[in-house]
């Protein structure tokens, strides 16, 4: 069950909710407790633009602000949920993926990096010695016994 965590904004209030899409049905929760579940068709979710989603159910409106907006539009268009928003052909959240996508997960950059210290370098040709000296030591008690 994919599920997203946000607020609602009820009565100029922030609420901390949770929203799961399960089973052709949606739940939403906070604190624990269960504020309502809703069967599909008897909700529908219409994005405001921005992150600011509203919820329909049971003719109440509820602003949505999800806590990832990329993460519940992605959930929303894989066919999850009604949007009666038409989507327009380049988006927001198109741009932040196609932004991700382009920058690789890690930049090594050795110029930056500093040379190492003498110190560091006597201890790790001092270790490799003491591991080869250490290596010939037990090779040599299982030849001989």
């Amino acid at each position: 069950m994919p599920i997203y965590d946000g607020v609602i904004n009820l009565d100029d209030n922030q609420i901390p909710v949770v929203v799961g899409f399960e089973d052709a049905c949606l739940r939403m929760s906070s604190g624990g407790r269960e504020i309502g579940e809703w069967a599909e068709g008897e909700y529908s979710i219409v994005h405001d633009g921005g992150s600011v989603y509203t919820i329909r159910a049971e003719s109440e409106d509820l602003q949505f602000i999800p806590n990832n907006p990329s993460l519940f539009a992605a959930g929303l268009s894989g066919g999850m949920a009604h949007i009666r928003e038409a989507v327009a052909a380049h988006s927001e959240t198109e741009d932040l993926l196609f932004e991700r996508a382009e920058k690789p997960a890690r930049q090594e950059n050795r110029e930056i990096a500093p040379p190492p210290k003498p110190w560091t370098r006597v201890a790790f040709y001092a270790l490799a010695v003491a591991t080869f000296a250490l290596g010939l030591w037990a090779a040599r008690s299982l030849v001989l016994g």
